[in-house]
């Protein structure tokens, strides 16, 4: 997308009291739904359109680190947790886990809605006028899905590798669509799309969470929190298919999607328990 809790450990020795992280070392990692495009205020250097208000940047204030490194870049990857990434404007970033270091005390990913398309089926093919709902697209977004899994393991399994000390947490994404009936904000996507739209975006989520799982560190869900706030609801958290370049990007989150991540996340480290575990 031009495009996540019980806590668990994520070495031993590590404490579950959110105060110890108090003058800590935060790194966030993840794609557009991390950087949160013209959630202001929205610098763009690099090609990355990221928001001094996103989910990392409100989550480090409410945890009181001391460091704050914010890698999360519009049109990220998984791959581009360990590679460079080219930007939209064409500039060349470092790959986002290279300032991740053993003194690095907690790292957030959020990250894998731009593999294999995944995105662009929901974004651009679904809800572009053309129907969704075949066989063809379905079976193409699961075994993109069943990719997925395995990609985001092996990028947490990087992470752990660079950032042995820290606290890992993977988030997943915000329910978009209604679950049923129709969405006008969201055209021209069917009614009877709805089904398979909404498929793919749980799966996107149940893909992290296994990933989570397989690696041990924490998932947080956001669909289930974000359910009755999608595109086509009272009170959305993500955008409609037009850019406001004042609160957020076309198909991104809105200040109050990224404001409940924070406090989720921010709640997830408050817990403690062996093993793994999610929110």
């Amino acid at each position: 997308m031009s495009l996540v809790a019980v806590f668990v450990l994520s070495s031993c020795g590590s404490g579950s009291d959110n105060s110890k992280l108090s003058g800590a070392t935060y790194v966030a990692l993840g794609d557009s739904y991390t950087a949160a495009p013209y959630v202001p205020k929205t610098e763009s250097a690099a090609g990355c359109i990221r928001s001094d208000h996103n989910y990392p940047h409100l989550l480090a204030k409410a945890l009181k680190v001391t460091t704050l490194i914010d890698r999360s870049c519009g049109g990220a990857t998984t791959q581009n947790l360990l590679t460079p990434q080219v930007t939209l404007t064409g500039s060349t970033v470092q790959p986002q886990d290279n300032q991740l270091t053993n003194d690095t005390d907690l790292v957030t990913v959020g990250i894998g809605g731009n593999d294999s398309g995944i995105a662009g089926t929901l974004f651009y093919y679904c809800a572009a006028g053309t129907s969704c709902n075949t066989n063809t697209v379905a079976a193409n977004a699961a075994t993109a899905l069943k990719g997925l899994e395995q990609a985001v393991v092996t990028g947490l399994k990087g992470i752990r590798s660079r950032a042995p000390n820290a606290r890992i947490v993977l988030v997943g994404y915000p329910q978009i669509a209604p679950s049923t009936g129709s969405c006008p904000l969201l055209p021209p996507l069917a009614t009877t799309d709805l089904p398979l739209f909404n498929k793919i975006n749980l799966g996107l989520n149940a893909a992290l969470e296994k990933a989570a799982k397989a690696t041990t560190v924490t998932f947080v869900d956001v669909y289930g929190p974000s359910k009755g706030h999608d595109i086509c609801s009272s009170d959305p958290w993500v955008n409609g298919t037009v850019d406001n370049l004042t609160k957020a990007a076309a198909l991104h989150p809105f200040a109050r999607e990224q404001e409940a991540v924070a406090k989720l996340i921010e709640k997830a480290l408050s817990r403690s328990q062996t093993g793994a575990g999610s929110a």
